[in-house]
């Protein structure tokens, strides 16, 4: 995926591109202040943990359940 400019969309930007859309959608400031959270957490587990991830298109659903493994297991959440 590549932003507007024809760039490459890292996370940082993707994470704009996302809540400008939400914006758009007219979600309130507190959801969009979830959401911002929620992603930037993902994002620092990204950064930390998946040197080779670079644009959102590197991003795959392995990672996804790599960070709600680990987002389980730091929170004590258990699957029911």
């Amino acid at each position: 995926m590549a932003d507007t400019q024809g760039g490459a969309m890292t996370l940082e930007k993707g994470l704009a591109a996302f809540l400008d859309a939400m914006l758009g959608k007219n979600r309130s400031s507190a959801t969009l202040r979830a959401y911002k959270t929620d992603v930037l957490q993902f994002i620092a587990f990204l950064h930390e943990n998946n040197v080779a991830i670079a644009d959102v298109r590197d991003v795959g659903k392995v990672d996804v359940l790599e960070y709600l493994a680990a987002s389980n297991s730091n929170f004590g959440l258990q699957r029911v």
